[in-house]
Order: C-alpha cells, then sequence, then structure tokens
C-alpha cells in the first residue's frame, strides 16, 4: 500500500532526530587515580593523556591536589556516553599496561 511507503521517510527522520539527540546528551564521569599511577595516565609531557582526549573526544581533566594527605587525583570526564566509555577504557588500559610492568616476570 502506498500509506505504508509513504510513512518510511517520515519513520527514518524521526530515529535520525532520536538518534542526533542521544549524541547530545553530556554525562560526567568522576574517579581517582593513586598519585603513583596518574603518570601513566598523563604521560611524559602530557602526550598520553592528550591522545585519550583526541581519540575519545571527551574533555578530561586531572586534578592538580597533590598534597600529602592527598594520596590520589580525581579524573573528570565529561562528553557524549560513548565519548566517557571510550575515555575510561582507555584509561584503564594506561592503568593496566603500568600494573603489568610493575609485576615482577617469572
Amino acid at each position: 500500500p502506498p500509506a505504508a511507503s509513504s510513512s518510511q521517510p517520515l519513520i527514518q527522520a524521526w530515529l535520525s532526530g532520536a538518534l542526533f539527540a542521544a549524541s547530545m546528551v553530556e554525562v560526567r564521569k568522576e574517579f581517582t587515580v593513586a598519585n603513583d599511577l596518574v603518570g601513566c595516565v598523563i604521560g611524559r609531557g602530557g602526550i598520553k593523556i592528550n591522545e585519550i582526549r583526541k581519540a575519545s573526544q571527551a574533555s578530561i581533566q586531572i586534578s592538580k591536589d597533590e598534597t600529602e594527605s592527598q594520596c590520589s587525583r580525581l579524573i573528570t570526564i565529561v562528553g557524549s556516553p560513548t565519548a566517557v566509555d571510550s575515555a575510561v577504557n582507555m584509561i584503564n588500559a594506561s592503568l593496566q599496561c603500568r600494573e603489568n610492568s610493575a609485576s615482577p616476570s617469572v
């Protein structure tokens, strides 16, 4: 029937609009990383964190509070759900690499 085919573009337009709206959602995730591991996330001269920012398209802030009473740094990630998830995964991978390289080899 012609009525069904004429509604097809309307459904596609609605789905496109819904996907666009979903991409506009911004989420925020915060977690802490031990001071002795934060260098793995930042990298020499900030290279690693800048790579993560560029690849994930998320905004990533790392607190500068390095007092003796604080044994960890706050990392705040803001962006689309996909960008935040991507950044978290990349940060976790950076931390895993450090933990694996710090383990004594047998």
